[in-house]
């Protein structure tokens, strides 16, 4: 009789470690969905207060002039704003050697650090960007500057960049911010986000078909420092 009572409570024992541990594993569920929930909550404050550092950018009077590293430079309407979001400014003063190079600037925005690369050692510079604002302005900018070394043309990454051509750099200040895959954007924000990191993706896949035998792609990610990739890694 005793050991039937025993199997009995071993086996409630068993049925209650069982329930425990599924109640344990459904309120780990329920912390990692709240956890879930609470960072998109999080992510799509991010993703407002950067729409609305862009919104507010584009009430300034423009054009604005800037002189930067020596270069006298007009920033126009519907261009990525400089004064808000700086990191151009660490990759002039950080662009590892560059002299004598042929540079490929996706993203080329206002036109640093690219007219600045032209102006000081590169052999030559084709910068490019997918808003043709931006590539109006930084065709501008180098006209005023005097810089003759450059070709700028509307590109969405690679896919007008002449088929063949060969480049010793491929630098692109990456518009680091995640944002949801379906996320919508107009030619500003292009500059911010990049919408499932789908941009960066194609920017490491399709670049090596653009690099001389011993070229490099630097990746411009946030204020971070530049990431290299060579040709043959």
């Amino acid at each position: 009789m005793f050991t039937v009572m025993r199997r009995h409570l071993d086996r409630l024992l068993n049925i209650f470690l069982a329930v425990t541990r599924q109640l344990q594993d459904r309120q780990k569920t329920v912390e990692k969905l709240n956890s879930i929930s609470a960072s998109s909550e999080r992510t799509y404050e991010e993703l407002d207060s950067i729409r609305t550092v862009l919104r507010t950018s584009q009430q300034r009077t423009f054009p604005r002039k800037m002189r930067e590293f020596g270069l006298d430079l007009i920033v126009r309407e519907g261009v990525f704003p400089p004064e808000d979001f700086q990191s151009w400014r660490w990759f002039s003063e950080n662009f590892p050697p560059f002299t004598g190079k042929t540079i490929l600037e996706i993203g080329c925005g206002f036109g640093l650090p690219g007219l600045l690369l032209a102006k000081t050692g590169a052999l030559s510079l084709l910068a490019c960007d997918i808003n043709p604002k931006a590539v109006a302005n930084t065709l501008e900018n180098a006209a005023r500057n005097g810089i003759k070394n450059v070709g700028v043309i509307e590109s969405d990454i690679f896919s007008n960049i002449p088929p063949g051509r060969k480049f010793d750099i491929i630098f692109w200040n990456h518009p680091w911010n995640f944002a949801p895959a379906d996320f919508e954007l107009d030619d500003l924000e292009r500059g911010a986000f990049d919408p499932g990191y789908s941009l960066l993706e194609r920017f490491l896949s399709e670049g090596r078909e653009f690099l001389t035998e011993r070229g490099k792609i630097l990746l411009g990610f946030g204020l971070m420092p530049v990431t290299t990739f060579s040709s043959d890694s």
